[in-house]
C-alpha cells in the first residue's frame, strides 16, 4: 500500500454547515428535573440536575444499550446485511439516521459499497461517526481494499425528513441501497404523518432503478413509551393516523410504487424491544 500520512482524513472535507438540511439548533435538549427534598435540606442542595432529552432518538450511547455494551460486531443485524453483500458491493449506499456510524462503517467494511453516506440530525453524533471512521482507517492501513472502502464513507449532519412536498421535485436517483433503521418513530413523533410519507417518497426518488430501500420500523407499542417525552411530541402523538403496520402496504401501493418486498432474516435480539423485522423494498 502507498505510504499513508500519520493523520488519516476521510474523503469528506465539507463542514457541517455546508451539508446541513433542516437541522434543529438543539438535537439533544437539556432540561431541568427537580429533586425531591426533605425539610432538613439546605437551600444550596435544592439545585436541579440537568437531564438530556434525546427527542430525536439521537442517543449518544445507542449501540452500547442496543448491543448490551458489547462491541458493534455483536449487532444481530450485521449478518443480515452481509447476506445481502451481492446487492451492496460496488453500489452507492445511504444510511438515514446513522447515529455514531458504528453499523454504517461495519456494513461498509464487510460489504464494500463504492460509496457510503451516513446522515444524522445530531451534529455531535456525526462528529463521533467521523472519529470512529478515522480510528478504523488507522487500524487497517495494511488492508488496502478495506482502507479504500472506509475512506469513501462520508458522514453529514442533515434532517432527511422533508416537511414541504415541493422539495421532492429536485430529487434524482443517486443511490442503490438506502437504509432506514429504527428511525421512523422519531420522524413520526417530531414531524408527523406527512413527514414519514415524504421520507418514503424521497427515498424512492433517490433510488436507482432496481435499488432497495431497507426499513426497520419501530412498532406502535414503542411509540407509547415515548409519547410524553416532550409536550410537542405528545401533541404530535395524538394526531398520528398513519400507523407502522400500514407502512409496508403504503410503500407497495400506487402512491410510492415499490414493486416487491422481502424480509431479511435476522437472529432474535436478546432484548425483546429490539426484535423488529427488517424489510427490503425493490424499486
Amino acid at each position: 500500500m502507498e505510504n499513508q500520512s500519520a493523520t488519516i482524513k476521510p474523503e469528506h472535507q465539507e463542514t457541517d454547515e455546508s451539508s446541513r438540511e433542516n437541522v434543529p439548533n438543539n438535537a439533544a435538549q437539556t432540561v431541568s428535573k427537580k429533586r425531591r427534598h426533605s425539610d432538613n435540606d439546605c437551600p444550596a442542595e435544592e439545585a436541579v440536575k440537568p437531564k438530556k432529552i434525546f427527542k430525536y432518538g439521537n442517543y449518544n450511547r445507542y449501540y452500547g444499550y442496543r448491543n448490551k455494551n458489547e462491541s458493534p460486531m455483536a449487532d444481530v443485524r450485521l449478518q443480515a446485511f452481509i447476506s445481502l453483500k451481492d446487492k451492496i458491493t460496488g453500489k452507492q449506499m445511504l444510511d438515514i439516521g446513522c447515529n455514531n456510524g458504528s453499523l454504517t462503517l461495519l456494513i461498509a467494511k464487510h460489504c464494500h459499497p463504492t460509496r457510503t453516506v451516513g446522515i444524522d440530525i445530531d451534529g455531535d453524533l456525526i462528529g463521533s461517526a467521523r472519529r470512529h471512521q478515522s480510528n478504523m482507517l488507522k487500524s487497517c492501513t495494511d488492508d488496502e481494499d478495506t482502507f479504500k472502502v472506509l475512506k469513501r464513507v462520508e458522514f453529514r449532519t442533515a434532517n432527511y425528513a422533508y416537511q414541504d412536498e415541493s422539495l421532492l421535485a429536485s430529487e434524482k436517483p443517486q443511490f442503490d441501497v438506502i437504509l432506514c433503521l429504527s428511525v421512523t418513530k422519531w420522524i413520526h413523533l417530531n414531524f408527523g404523518d406527512a413527514a414519514v410519507k415524504l421520507t418514503f417518497k424521497r427515498a424512492y426518488r433517490q433510488l436507482n432503478e432496481g435499488g432497495i430501500f431497507i426499513l426497520e420500523a419501530q412498532p406502535w407499542s414503542s411509540y407509547k413509551k415515548k409519547k410524553k417525552l416532550t409536550d410537542a411530541i405528545f401533541e404530535q402523538f395524538k394526531q398520528i393516523a398513519f400507523r407502522p403496520d400500514e407502512f409496508n402496504r403504503y410503500l407497495l401501493g400506487d402512491e410510492i410504487g415499490f414493486r416487491e418486498m422481502f424480509e431479511l432474516k435476522i437472529a432474535d435480539h436478546a432484548v425483546k424491544g429490539f426484535r423488529r423485522p427488517i424489510y427490503a423494498f425493490r424499486k
